[in-house]
């Protein structure tokens, strides 16, 4: 038997879109959004019946944005948000989501995630442990989306190849706080905002450039070609933050590495971003 997969349509608006491509934020919202509409479709639960009937919800662990074509605002009217995977893995204990965005008949970004199910405490705060998908609810995919292997995780080995045979150009720090435009109903880190927090330090460390021998300003002209990104510790509300970014010259690619550190949360390593052009 086949995975379900659904498609939906959207109108091409000039807030998706940064000047050469759809903003990564968007993209992964998006995402974010079809996977519900795949669950209220193919499983009848929506994310409030998620918490409200079987007190369960997940969390961002790992994603990927993958441009494949070129793709700017003028270039369609609409666009379409496929899912075509969306199985469970790892001994019941994520969802595994695969997005492709498509306009004119042209598969033009790739969205993977992993995300990770919580067994939720049942305050309104939304306090949650790490868990698996509750039987009932696992019933209702077919056996074809259950797949008890672990995920791959692609962030760690391109990391240590990065940092490894990686040229360094320069280093920045960028101090933030998280405010509450960028958290989501329990008062924490929206997923769909970690690379605005990479992307507003890079932009922050070319802007403090006195001179740019390495042309890292070229990142502000030119699109995007992937972003790897996981998520290792929550961030709340107010939580002091700073994104340290490293620039590097891999092979014939300019890439920039943010590891974000919650400084509220004893220094920990909440997040990493790579994005690589």
């Amino acid at each position: 038997m086949k995975d379900r997969t659904i498609s939906i349509t959207h109108p091409v608006e000039s807030v998706l879109f940064g000047p050469y491509q759809f903003h990564a934020h968007s993209l992964m919202q998006m995402s974010y959004s079809s996977m519900w509409s795949w669950g209220q479709h193919c499983l009848h639960v929506s994310f409030p019946s998620m918490i409200k009937d079987y007190a369960q919800a997940v969390v961002a662990v790992g994603a990927e944005v993958e441009y494949l074509e070129p793709f700017e605002v003028f270039d369609a009217d609409e666009f379409s948000i496929t899912v075509e995977r969306f199985h469970v893995r790892q001994a019941n204990s994520v969802f595994d989501m695969l997005h492709t965005i498509t306009a004119a008949g042209i598969n033009i970004a790739r969205v993977s995630v992993r995300w990770k199910l919580v067994v939720l405490d049942g305050d309104d705060a939304l306090s949650a442990t790490s868990g698996v998908v509750r039987e009932a609810l696992l019933q209702q995919f077919l056996p074809s989306e259950i797949n008890p292997s672990r995920v791959k995780r692609p962030l760690p080995e391109k990391l240590e190849i990065i940092e490894l045979q990686g040229v360094i150009l320069t280093s920045f720090e960028h101090p933030f706080t998280l405010y509450r435009h960028r958290c989501e109903v329990a008062d924490q880190w929206a997923f769909n905002e970690l690379p605005t927090l990479g992307a507003e330090s890079r932009e922050s460390l070319i802007d403090a450039l006195e001179n740019d021998p390495h042309e890292l300003c070229s990142s502000l002209g030119y699109p995007l070609k992937t972003i790897t990104m996981e998520w290792r510790c929550p961030f709340y509300l107010l939580d002091k933050g700073v994104v340290t970014t490293t620039a590097y010259k891999h092979i014939d690619a300019l890439v920039f590495v943010h590891k974000i550190y919650n400084i509220t949360r004893a220094n920990t390593l909440a997040a990493i971003v790579i994005e690589e052009f």
